[in-house]
């Protein structure tokens, strides 16, 4: 193998890391994208669904459960 093909296989090898590189940091942006929008929709329309106010119920001390029973 003499250098300039050895050199040429290194470039190549470089670039194609490089290009997964890309594609791995595109994908990880994308995957962080939609879990902020989905946490931003849980935040907005969770305390109006049934498991938010179930949610809501057992993480309230016990007074607030008391009260909230005997309505």
């Amino acid at each position: 193998m003499t250098l300039a093909a050895a050199t040429d296989l290194a470039a190549a090898t470089n670039e194609h890391l490089a290009n997964l590189s890309n594609t791995l940091i595109y994908s990880a942006m994308a995957v962080y994208t939609l879990a902020f929008f989905a946490y931003i929709t849980e935040w907005i329309f969770g305390s109006r669904s049934k498991i938010g106010r179930t949610a809501a119920a057992l993480t309230a001390d016990p007074a607030e459960r008391k009260r909230r029973r005997s309505r």
